[in-house]
């Protein structure tokens, strides 16, 4: 087995009460604090050195990432384009991005790009000998597909809308990922020095206006005590764009929640991280050794078309901006159907940056948009016979990639706005790019 290095750090990132809190259409600020909020970075040497860093917000844009990359470079030599960066998407966290009605707080963002670039140069001056594992678990009972179509057509966010009697659902519009993509990172001793964990689910479980990291502090917490130490686990963001912890054929599943706040949150997190980190546990202990734990990352770039408001949802939104009495909600949404419709008119294409990251016989691939479940799965199907880890949030943020099926049925995600700016064939079009690159890297290998 070849030798590999690794190190690992954890960095409190969490901001200062009364910041903003992203994620939502309409005015919400901080009152207090459940958990921190954390970057937790691995550091991987190999042939190359590589970095990823899981970030407790929202999201993390371009700039941001490229900030974060820069200073992080600086300060240990890794190249930018082999650092991943990776937001959990927790709706209890300050904003990071300009969406909905939030902007960032300058102050915080500057500590942010600091903290979470001091991460990785941590991770690195902790370098140590090391062995990875890698593997996989399921779990099938904790996450659903959140897209529920009633049976008068109209399209919902299941569980957090008003009452939907189960009688009233026609269907749910797609599936769910059980899979649980998993990396060990061991010392010579065989302790946990770090373990990645990829799972699709919403980070939007303990709600409220209280800082909290959501699940991945949870399930840090539950690793540890399973398997013993005190570790980060990274948990990267899986294909989760239309997917929560709420099944809407299940009442009590869903009893309490409202849009921002269920005061059994908090309890809910626990019993779905304890489920969540009990398989991972399982999924780590039987997780093969990588006899060759050579790392690398490459970069590439899909242009990906921007769609057009339809013209109805131009005329909603401009009969909402011109009355008075508009809830903030639908002001907020109106004005992004013209933000979109401007950035359309301007740009055309979406750039996202697709990286693809190989470490030992499993790859990560990063993609900078909230993909839809049915999407992810596409992709690990690209190849079949690795253990595939698909990381959303990441690198960027480009909004919400969706279904060709659920443009045609509407609803939240499908809706016209800087959050759903991507077109309907976006999906397809990552699939094929990845699809591509694996055939160029094959040739690539051939020819040597």
């Amino acid at each position: 087995m070849k030798t590999m290095r690794a190190g690992a750090m954890r960095v409190v990132i969490t901001g200062p009460i009364g910041l903003p809190l992203a994620g939502c259409r309409t005015d919400r600020y901080t009152t207090g604090k459940k958990d921190e909020l954390y970057a937790r970075a691995v550091v991987l040497e190999g042939g190359e050195t590589v970095a990823i860093v899981t970030c407790d917000v929202l999201a993390v844009d371009e700039g941001t990432v490229a900030r974060i990359r820069q200073l992080a470079s600086e300060g240990c030599g890794i190249k930018p384009e082999n650092i991943l960066i990776c937001a959990t998407h927790t709706h209890t966290a300050m904003a990071t991005v300009p969406i909905f009605n939030t902007t960032p707080d300058p102050a915080y963002m500057e500590f942010f790009v600091r903290a979470a670039a001091g991460a990785i140069v941590g991770a690195h001056a902790a370098l140590r000998p090391a062995r990875l594992t890698c593997g996989k678990a399921w779990e099938d009972s904790i996450s659903f597909n959140r897209r529920v179509i009633l049976k008068d057509g109209t399209v919902i966010i299941g569980g957090l809308e008003d009452d939907t009697p189960p009688a009233t659902v026609r269907e749910i519009e797609g599936g769910i990922d059980p899979e649980i993509g998993l990396i060990g990172i061991l010392d010579g001793n065989g302790d946990y020095l770090a373990a990645i964990g990829n799972f699709s689910c919403h980070c939007d479980i303990v709600t409220g206006k209280e800082y909290s990291s959501d699940y991945p502090t949870y399930v840090e917490r539950e690793l540890n005590q399973l398997l013993g130490g005190d570790f980060p686990v990274l948990i990267l963001t899986g294909a989760a764009g239309d997917i929560n912890h709420l099944n809407v054929m299940d009442p009590e599943s869903t009893a309490s929640r409202s849009r921002y706040f269920d005061p059994q949150g908090p309890a809910r997190c626990a019993r779905f991280s304890k489920v969540l980190a009990a398989q991972m546990a399982l999924g780590l202990y039987k997780a093969q050794a990588v006899e060759h734990p050579a790392v690398c990352a490459s970069v590439n770039y899909l242009d990906a078309a921007l769609r057009s408001p339809r013209a109805e949802e131009l005329s909603w939104a401009e009969q909402i901006l011109q009355w008075d009495g508009a809830p903030l909600k639908e002001r907020i949404t109106a004005k992004e159907i013209f933000r979109l419709q401007t950035m359309q008119r301007e740009e055309k294409n979406a750039r996202l940056e697709i990286q693809i990251m190989r470490i030992g016989e499993a790859e990560i691939i990063a993609v900078p948009c909230e993909v839809f479940c049915e999407i992810g799965v596409a992709l690990k199907k690209t190849a079949p016979n690795r253990l595939t880890l698909v990381s959303t949030l990441t690198n960027g943020y480009d909004g919400y990639m969706i279904t060709e099926k659920a443009y045609r049925n509407g609803g939240y995600e499908a809706q016209a706005a800087f959050s759903s700016k991507l077109s309907e064939h976006a999906g397809e079009a990552l699939v094929a790019h990845v699809r591509q690159r694996r055939s160029q890297d094959t040739e690539q290998k051939e020819a040597k």
